[in-house]
């Protein structure tokens, strides 16, 4: 498909596409920070990429978007051979994958908006960015390709095709989220998350309620306004929220957004899952480890 095309093929997804210098990874737009919230038409789409000289900018966040960014081929062998072990790799193998000048881009949704990240060797990109895409030619004169796929699969959470102690040591919440994380993870040097992450792993009941009585879910957060004994609202960190939209209910350790940004009220493993693009599962082993 040429650059038209392409866009016009992510439209149809529900995903924005903005225009990028040919050769370059500049938006051709003063502004494009608006295609974070609204869809481009289509007449802007036939303005932008009509003629072959353009790249195309694919914006994440659309549908819970998320480009994974390997660095290099290296890193993302390092992965391929990883993921393949996994359960996951039966839907991964078919999601779209990208060949770029250096390494490699995979894309994926996930069920809840995931925060970007950078870990060793890999750039997670899944708000207020874009990711150049086929046929998009890099500054280098290097073309990207597609190696595998058409679609992004849809995934529970990053930690699905990913270590969920990587993704919780590096995770980068905005500096507008007034949020904290006690659940403070240091690895160490011989540590391998990648290994650790085949290992099979069945919480029980008296370990979930110990990680329950050990972390409190007020704890999460820096600025709370308590409404009595029970009761305290604060900013809710999954949306721009101007005045304090979650509550906190300290007695029975749950929390829940007025707003609808949580399908179901969170206990303490739930948010701390949602924080650090973790799953449920995942998110009770980085905790429990740190008990």
């Amino acid at each position: 498909m040429n650059t038209l095309q392409q866009a016009q093929f992510w439209q149809k997804l529900g995903i924005a596409t903005i225009p990028i210098r040919y050769k370059d990874k500049r938006p051709e737009l003063k502004s494009w920070q608006e295609f974070q919230k609204r869809l481009p038409t289509n007449t802007e789409l036939t303005k932008w990429f009509s003629g072959p000289f353009h790249n195309i900018g694919v914006v994440v966040g659309w549908q819970n978007l998320v480009v994974i960014d390997f660095d290099s081929d290296t890193e993302y062998a390092r992965w391929q051979l990883w993921i393949a072990r996994r359960p996951v790799y039966r839907w991964i193998r078919q999601t779209l994958q990208i060949k770029t000048a250096r390494g490699a881009h995979v894309y994926v949704t996930t069920a809840q908006p995931a925060w970007n990240a950078k870990l060793p060797g890999i750039d997670i990109k899944a708000v207020g960015g874009y990711v150049l895409a086929p046929p998009s030619v890099h500054p280098s004169g290097v073309e990207y390709t597609v190696l595998a796929g058409n679609l992004p699969v849809r995934i529970e959470a990053l930690s699905d095709v990913l270590p969920a102690e990587l993704l919780a040591a590096h995770t980068q919440l905005p500096e507008t989220k007034k949020v904290v994380s006690p659940v403070m993870l240091t690895l160490a040097a011989a540590d391998d998350p990648w290994e650790r992450a085949n290992q099979l792993f069945e919480p029980d009941c008296d370990l979930i309620e110990h990680i329950k009585q050990r972390y409190r879910i007020e704890d999460f957060f820096t600025r709370l306004v308590p409404k009595n004994d029970r009761w305290t609202m604060t900013n809710c960190p999954f949306h721009d929220d101007k005045s304090p939209s979650m509550w906190v209910d300290t007695e029975r350790q749950i929390c829940g957004c007025f707003v609808g940004c949580t399908p179901q009220p969170y206990d303490v493993i739930d948010l701390y899952a949602r924080l650090h693009n973790l799953s449920v599962q995942d998110a009770i082993k980085v905790m429990a480890r740190l008990l």
